[in-house]
């Protein structure tokens, strides 16, 4: 059977169309896969590329938190928080992506936590510094907090991002097998390949270059921690002003991007920055600057600029920068083509500035200046201490100088101290008589101003209560310090009163038969609020069915005069305990505390009027000295005892013996 030419025409169309359309069915399967592996190569790199943005994010709330404590500054604080807000932005965007990789969640979330918690630390470091200063801040920042968490957090992302190269890999290594699967099967729809792959291809290149500028960052980012870390073991480990400059300038050469790092100081006599330190590739050109802190021409480079300004001050392009003018054909001619200029603080003060130079425009970036102004803040900082070192060696020298005039001294006056105990021997009995008449004195004026006194804090009272209409805000200013002066003279005079009562023999104790255990709580009702403002526990122990014959008010004196010590003498968080219990024909009463405790040579000086004890209550020094001597004499006219067994730094323990009421008749009289 013979076929015409238009059969076979047709049968050959026919065939191409099948031919096409199986092409196409085949281009069409196989660009679908190749596009969703393309898809997942994107994911994979735009995961690693946020999680490097995550790491430089974090950088600068570092940064910026740094400084803020070093410089104190209050524009110090817009970065701070921008970059805590992009950090948050990250982390969102970052769980919008790996929201379908159950693996990638788990990263993320090992990340996370870490980055909170820096975030939280670099809020606490901001607050510390304005709530506290400068020394509280440096204190919060050499506790290595900060230091613990950024390596934690950069541990998580380099193994998250190591897994997400692994990932990238694969799908890329699967995306070039189905690119391979195509053009074999697909040799007559070639030039469609050619297109695809074509279009694959510049995708690729881009994410590949996107890629590489990431790991050239992330390469320049480990560099500069170096540098910041090498410069923060300097500031600690030199003893010396010089020996640290060198090693400053030193690291900056060898860790950093810089061809040539220097130091100036300025000369207080003159205002000219002058050198102290430097490294890398000089070649003379120091001995061509002239640089002044002052408003003039050779001031307003970067490095009298930073000075004159306190702020850092970057110049990415020395040939066209008219900063730079004066010393640009020098600065040329060494091949820098870019500088940057950091002010140096100590004490409060600009003395200098750190330069560094380097040989490519466009250098000093925001990151690079953020991480630049930790290295000078760093230097600042190890200066500073220096300083204070230097200032503490200059006190101890004087302090030893005191001390042997005061030897001297000493012996000089021991001669004239014999002469004047034999005077003093004559003038005791004349003491004496005048101690009588200052009780008796002391007693009858201790009346006629506790009367006066209760009309003041009467007065001040019904002021402070408003009850006739409202005080200005200052007016109620002066009513409180009144009555606060007031409360305390009138507690004074009453415990002068007290002793000169007591003194004098005036005292009258009105005995009785009474519960220990209901005295003790009385007391604890008043006590309670004093010890719960510091924190402090209060533990009692006593028998419900212990009685005392005793004046019931002079016993909760004395047990009040001894709780109130406790708590003015136990540090927050303490504990005091109070106990009694029979000892023979008496009661035992006992008051402890875990405070500041006492020394052995102190502990009868204590008992003494207005005696304070000195080196150990560490600037405690409120009330006058009398509550412990009022309280030994209300206990001798009970016929009891009084004493104190106390270490320094380990608490004090007070007995008090009192009559028991098995001791004295039910009947007993008055004392």
């Amino acid at each position: 059977m013979s076929i015409s030419r238009s059969a076979l025409v047709r049968a050959g169309f026919g065939a191409a169309l099948l031919i096409f359309a199986g092409v196409g069915a085949i281009s069409y399967w196989s660009l679908e896969r190749f596009i969703d592996t393309s898809h997942r190569v994107e994911h994979s790199q735009e995961v690693l590329t946020q999680l490097q943005l995550l790491a430089t994010q974090i950088t600068d709330v570092e940064s910026a938190s740094r400084g803020y404590v070093i410089g104190g500054k209050d524009f110090y604080l817009e970065p701070y928080y921008t970059a805590t807000r992009q950090v948050e932005q990250t982390v969102a965007r970052l769980k919008i992506m790996t929201k379908d990789n159950p693996q990638q969640q788990r990263w993320l979330a090992a990340i996370e936590g870490p980055v909170r918690e820096k975030l939280a630390f670099h809020a606490l470091n901001v607050r510390t510094r304005q709530d506290r200063g400068l020394e509280g801040a440096l204190e919060l920042l050499g506790s290595g907090t900060g230091h613990a968490l950024r390596d934690k957090i950069r541990q998580t992302i380099d193994a998250m991002s190591r897994e997400e190269r692994w990932l990238f890999g694969r799908r890329s290594a699967e995306a070039r097998r189905r690119a391979e699967m195509a053009i074999a099967s697909l040799l007559s729809g070639i030039l469609l390949g050619c297109s695809i792959l074509l279009a694959v291809y510049v995708n690729l290149n881009r994410e590949v270059a996107t890629r590489r500028r990431s790991e050239q960052k992330l390469a320049r980012s480990n560099r500069s921690y170096a540098m910041l870390s090498h410069t923060s073991q300097a500031a600690v480990r030199e003893r010396s002003r010089e020996d640290l400059l060198r090693a400053v300038c030193r690291i900056a050469v060898a860790d950093g991007p810089f061809r040539m790092c220097w130091v100036g100081l300025v000369d207080q006599s003159t205002g000219v920055l002058k050198p102290a330190a430097q490294s890398g590739y000089v070649a003379g050109y120091l001995d061509h600057v002239f640089i002044t802190a002052g408003g003039a021409p050779a001031g307003c480079g970067p490095s009298g600029t930073a000075v004159q300004e306190d702020r850092p001050v970057a110049c990415n392009d020395i040939a066209s920068d008219p900063r730079m003018l004066p010393w640009r054909k020098e600065a040329l001619d060494r091949g820098y083509r870019s500088s940057a200029a950091f002010p140096i603080r100590v004490s409060g003060q600009t003395i200098g500035a750190l330069a560094v130079y380097g040989t490519e425009p466009g250098l000093f970036d925001e990151a690079m200046m953020a991480l630049l102004g930790e290295v000078a803040a760093e230097l600042s900082l190890g200066l500073e201490r220096m300083e204070q070192e230097a200032r503490r060696k200059q006190a101890e020298e004087q302090i030893r100088a005191l001390n042997a005039d005061l030897e001297r001294r000493v012996e000089e006056r021991t001669s004239e101290l014999a002469a004047a105990n034999r005077e003093l021997e004559l003038r005791n009995r004349e003491i004496e008589r005048a101690n009588r008449l200052k009780s008796e004195f002391v007693a009858r004026m201790s009346h006629e101003l506790r009367t006066p006194m209760n009309a003041i804090v009467g007065f001040s009272d019904l002021l402070g209560e408003e009850a006739d209409g409202p005080l200005c805000p200052t007016y109620r200013h002066y009513v409180d310090r009144i009555r606060e002066g007031a409360h305390h003279l009138l507690e004074l005079i009453n415990e002068v009163l007290d002793l000169s009562k007591i003194e004098a023999g005036r005292v009258e104790l009105r005995r009785e038969h009474f519960s220990a255990a209901e005295a003790v709580e009385e007391v604890l009702s008043v006590i309670r609020p004093l010890a719960d403002a510091k924190t402090i526990r209060i533990q009692q122990a006593l028998a419900a069915d212990l009685l005392i014959y005793a004046d019931r008010t002079r016993f909760k004196q004395v047990l009040y005069n001894l709780l109130s010590n406790g708590v003015k003498f136990t540090p927050e968080g303490g504990r005091i305990a109070v106990s009694a219990f029979a000892e023979g024909p008496a009661v035992r009463l006992e008051v402890s505390d875990t405070g500041i405790g006492i020394a052995a040579q102190e502990q009868e000086a204590i008992f003494d009027e207005f005696y304070q004890a000195g080196t150990s209550t560490r600037g405690v020094k409120e009330g006058t000295g009398l509550g412990l001597a009022i309280t030994r004499r209300l206990v001798e006219l009970h016929g009891g005892r009084i004493w104190v067994e106390s270490e320094p730094g380990k608490g004090s323990r007070f007995f008090a013996a009192f009559p028991a009421a098995a001791a004295v008749p039910a009947g007993g009289g008055r004392g």
